[in-house]
C-alpha cells in the first residue's frame, strides 16, 4: 500500500484480502491511514474503526507473535500518531474507543 487510499479504499482491499493478516501488512495498513487527511479520518468514523477491528483481530491471532525490534519501532509510532489523532480531533467517546486500539496494539509477548 505505497500510494495513498482513501478510507473507503482501504476497507474494500482488507474486505478482498486474506482473512488474517501478518505484521508487515498491518503495519502497511496503519502507516497508509497517517497519510489519509484527519478531516476524512473524522469523517468517515465507521470505516476507520471498520479498519481498525480488521487489523486488530489479525494483530492478536498471528502479529503479536511476529514483533521484533524494528516492526516495534514502527508499531510504536503508529500507535502514537493513532492517540494524537484520537486526542485531538476526536469527541471523547470516539476517542476511548480508538485508544482501547491503541492498548491492544501496545500489547507485545
Amino acid at each position: 500500500m505505497t500510494e495513498e487510499l482513501s478510507c473507503s479504499q482501504i476497507v474494500e482491499r482488507l474486505q478482498s484480502g486474506p482473512t488474517i493478516l501478518g505484521l508487515p501488512q498491518i503495519l502497511e495498513v496503519m502507516e497508509a491511514l497517517q497519510t489519509i487527511p484527519e478531516g476524512e479520518l473524522v469523517g468517515n468514523y465507521s470505516e476507520l474503526l471498520q479498519i481498525l477491528e480488521m487489523l486488530d483481530e489479525s494483530y492478536c491471532d498471528s502479529g503479536i507473535f511476529e514483533i521484533d525490534d524494528s516492526s516495534k519501532s514502527r508499531l510504536d509510532a503508529c500507535n502514537r500518531w493513532l492517540a494524537d489523532v484520537a486526542q485531538r480531533r476526536f469527541s471523547e467517546v470516539e476517542e476511548r474507543r480508538l485508544l482501547g486500539f491503541v492498548d491492544d496494539f501496545s500489547t507485545t509477548m
